[in-house]
């Protein structure tokens, strides 16, 4: 009768309330906080930028920010139109880091970017996507589908980092680490609560790693071994330029997150597709990462270390990305 009737209606409207409901809260948990590190430097500016407008033309959820190391003296000749080409927080340049006389790396800002942007900023995203400036998103980001959780963070399997961590380089660092070294980088998708204990220590291990070399090269009388790094480029006793990705690796480990390792969400520009018959390969990727060069026609090769572009100086409209 009418009362079943309305009885009928009044679940469809709950039903409908709660899936409603459900799908708030899962839109509100695939917002993400995408943070990238830069310098205030012309060749960083002309990144930045790529990456400002492929985050909006993505479809990504959430907000941007760009973690800017700056000198005093850096930032006082820093163009208006850059540093307002987007929203950006801007620290101290770690690359003469004050912890550690004499090293000088800009990889030291890797960590230090994302460490003093949690201490000092509020924001409200449940999770955070950290890149490099030399990035591009392509596809919307959204945690749900990758699987990132408290605990759990997604991001890419990194070959050459299979060097140190199937060869006992984190025990050098941490032997008491709790969890399961994982060999990725790249881009990293974490909770916020577990990036914010991950990245003290990430540059703790990054300062380590470049200044201790003797955990990893036998010839300082440490170890009976070299254990390799995978770094193709550095010489016998050197310091690898992916010390600082070791230092996440380590730091990650102490910590005892779990890792969901991708194949194929970051594309290299330029790169042999070694796991391109996984199963889980992504053969459309989310990111791309102009690391090295990038061939677009058969008669035209971009490469990042050959543009010589000042954004602030060529470009009229650099803060007008609508943003």
């Amino acid at each position: 009768g009418p009362f079943r009737f309305v009885r009928l209606m009044m679940f469809r409207v709950a039903l409908l309330a709660s899936v409603a409901a459900l799908s708030s809260a899962k839109a509100e948990d695939d917002s993400v906080h995408v943070a990238f590190c830069a310098e205030c430097k012309a060749d960083m500016d002309w990144k930045s930028a790529g990456l400002f407008h492929s985050w909006h033309t993505s479809g990504t959820r959430g907000k941007i920010t760009r973690l800017l190391a700056c000198s005093e003296d850096q930032l006082a000749r820093y163009p208006k139109a850059a540093l307002e080409m987007g929203p950006t927080y801007v620290h101290r340049n770690y690359r003469m880091n004050p912890r550690v006389p004499g090293d000088h790396s800009g990889s030291y800002n890797k960590a230090a970017s994302i460490m003093h942007f949690l201490q000092d900023v509020h924001f409200e995203e449940t999770y955070v996507l950290y890149m490099d400036a030399d990035m591009l998103i392509r596809r919307p980001i959204i945690p749900s589908f990758l699987g990132v959780k408290k605990g759990t963070v997604v991001s890419e399997h990194v070959m050459y980092l299979e060097n140190g961590v199937d060869n006992g380089l984190v025990a050098q660092f941490s032997p008491d680490a709790k969890g399961i070294p994982a060999p990725v980088g790249w881009y990293h998708l974490f909770h916020r609560d577990d990036i914010a204990q991950i990245a003290p220590l990430w540059l703790h291990y990054c300062e380590r790693m470049r200044t201790e070399p003797e955990h990893y090269w036998a010839q300082f009388g440490k170890i009976p071994k070299d254990i390799p790094t995978g770094d193709a480029f550095v010489r016998p006793g050197g310091i690898p330029w992916i010390a600082e990705m070791y230092g996440y690796v380590i730091a990650a480990a102490e910590v005892g997150v779990e890792h969901i390792k991708t194949h194929g969400v970051v594309k290299y520009a330029e790169w042999p597709e070694d796991h391109i018959q996984r199963p889980d390969y992504i053969a459309d990727p989310y990111i791309i990462h102009n690391g090295i060069g990038c061939k677009v026609s058969p008669t035209y090769r971009f490469d990042k270390s050959s543009i010589r572009i000042d954004p602030a100086k060529g470009c009229d409209h650099l803060t007008d990305l609508d943003l």
